[in-house]
């Protein structure tokens, strides 16, 4: 669970130092920018799914086709969709791990 939070934390002050708002907000912006390669944004779709909160969906929904990853799935090539399928589920609430996660990061209290 370290490697969760501590990965989670560095993708997020990444984002931040780039984006303005919160973790939330700047992981948004950061794969919605057309300055960052599809293997950074899968590191911050994942860590979107870490965190499990909702305000994302709607940005990983629109990036989600439905089709399949070839195998192996190549994440500096597009954004994998099993990674995606696997956050929205997590932001829908299938995630034990989003409320610690959240406090640790400061989104919760």
């Amino acid at each position: 669970m370290r490697s969760i939070f501590v990965g989670t934390k560095e993708m997020c002050v990444e984002a931040a130092g780039e984006f303005e708002g919160d973790y939330v907000e700047a992981l948004i912006g950061y794969v919605e920018s057309p300055n960052h390669s599809f293997k950074e944004k899968n590191r911050a779709v994942w860590a979107q799914g870490e965190i499990g909160d909702k305000r994302v969906l709607s940005v990983l929904e629109g990036l989600y086709t439905g089709d399949g990853c070839d195998k192996p799935c190549n994440p500096d090539k597009h954004i994998c969709q099993y990674q995606l399928d696997k956050a929205i589920r997590f932001c829908k609430g299938t995630n034990l791990v989003a409320a610690p996660l959240q406090r640790y990061l400061g989104l919760k209290k």
